[in-house]
């Protein structure tokens, strides 16, 4: 500030350009606002500029498509050994299995810059980020194993063996003796977990290298097809794959006779000559790649079987949504409430208009929409019994009890025992606003749905 008012107050009657140039070479040559760099675009201010952190597990398969279009750019039909075993390498080594990629935040607090500072200030983070997770990346390779997974479930494993018993200690003997069968569940199931899928990967990883190795496109692609198809399956069949190996120790043997003739077929000398190496490769690839995925397929096995028990479980109910691009705060009554319409009677009131839920007391719930007043079991939501919103003629609330007159009703008005007199309350104008919604909607003849929920 003391350099900008000597600045400010200077009456040095030369030209601008001498007088810059003057100030410059007097000591001034540092302070930002003589500069004429030019940084491109206007500055722009935050008060806080903050991008979370970013968690990806990432995961890579190749084919080996780009070596073989470069195997065959030539237009020739014979059989490259030399592409075939660099297929092979690009296939299996650029497998990956679930690399976890964990980016930390970027906080900015005041910044004021333009778009490109802010831009490359931001690739720079992430870049840092990035070389400081490659080690990540390359334990994560399906031919080593996968050993930066190996090496997770294993510290998982151990951290609860020592954990559990240690929070039990703390309060009882019992807790005790539950947190060390606890802990010790859990390091045997994360050590077999861990283990068998390293070897999955390694013998898949094999068996992949000595079927691109092959060099017979049909049986690669077939190949292809039956794992795909076996991705979508729940469990591992080794059935199936014993199976497979009797196929493909069937087929390696046939090639033996088939390639050459096949080959001489489309190239004449050449073709067979061509033909009779795959045979032969096949013969001992083929079986040899069969044997590699059974034994694979029986570490899966066991490794699913460690972790069989470990559904995964919803703990909450959906988040209701209005339809009207309004994301609001998470709401467990209405939750509960739009959860029952899609349970109750298999889903068959799952397109009405959710209007109030409430839990009554013991295991009851009453669930209102724009057509229904319906009274069912809060956990296995079977119904109890139902009203008909237009057939309602009465609401009334007396402490904490809702009655519910309504016309062709059995066994008189429909008794509501809540746990406090505020749901009660909040019932009754639920009942109330269904009917006069149901009336007004009758008043008015193809009128459409709008977002008139009770929250």
């Amino acid at each position: 500030d003391a350099a900008q008012n000597v600045v400010d107050s200077s009456t040095i009657t030369v030209p601008e350009e001498k007088q810059t140039e003057d100030l410059r070479s007097s000591g001034f040559r540092h302070l930002k606002f003589l500069r004429k760099e030019w940084t491109g675009g206007e500055k722009m201010y935050f008060e806080m500029l903050q991008l979370h952190p970013v968690v990806v597990n990432l995961s890579f398969y190749g084919t080996g498509a780009m070596m073989q279009r470069a195997s065959t750019e030539g237009g020739g039909l014979s059989y490259n050994p030399m592409f075939a075993a660099m297929k092979a390498l690009g296939v299996v080594v650029t497998n990956i299995d679930k690399a976890p990629i964990a980016l930390n935040a970027l906080m900015l607090e005041r910044p004021f810059a333009t778009q490109q500072e802010l831009v490359s200030s931001i690739r720079k983070h992430y870049r840092s980020q990035l070389i400081t997770q490659l080690y990540k990346l390359v334990g994560s390779f399906e031919f080593l194993g996968n050993p930066v997974g190996l090496v997770n479930n294993l510290g998982t494993g151990v951290h609860d063996f020592f954990y559990e018993p240690a929070q039990g200690l703390m309060k009882s003997p019992a807790d005790f003796a539950k947190g060390m069968s606890k802990g010790s569940a859990s390091l045997f199931k994360n050590m077999n977990y861990g283990v068998f899928n390293a070897a999955s990967k390694i013998t898949g990883s094999m068996s992949k290298t000595l079927v691109q190795l092959s060099g017979d496109e049909d049986y690669i692609r077939k190949r292809q097809e039956t794992q795909s198809a076996r991705l979508k399956q729940t469990s591992t069949n080794l059935a199936q794959g014993r199976q497979e190996l009797a196929n493909e120790v069937s087929e390696g043997f046939m090639g033996i006779f088939a390639k050459p003739l096949a080959g001489a077929k489309e190239a004449g000398a050449s073709g067979f000559f061509s033909g009779l190496g795959k045979g032969l490769l096949g013969a001992v690839v083929k079986p040899t790649a069969g044997l590699m995925d059974l034994t694979s397929q029986a570490a899966e096995g066991v490794r699913n079987t460690s972790k069989s028990g470990e559904a995964i479980r919803r703990i909450r109910p959906p988040r209701v949504n209005l339809g009207d691009g309004i994301l609001r705060h998470y709401d467990a009554r209405s939750a509960h409430g739009c959860d029952a319409m899609r349970r109750i009677r298999e889903g068959a009131w799952k397109d009405h208009r959710y209007i109030g839920f409430c839990a009554l007391e013991g295991t009851e719930a009453v669930l209102v929409t724009d057509k229904h007043v319906c009274m069912h079991n809060f956990n296995t939501h079977e119904e109890k019994w139902e009203l008909a919103v237009t057939a309602i003629t009465q609401v009334s609330v007396e402490g904490n009890v809702v009655s519910v007159t309504a016309t062709g009703s059995k066994g008189g008005p429909k008794s509501l025992k809540c746990t406090d007199g505020r749901y009660a309350e909040y019932l009754g104008e639920a009942v109330r606003r269904a009917v006069s919604l149901a009336s007004s909607d009758g008043r008015r003849p193809g009128a459409g749905r709008t977002s008139e929920y009770m929250l």
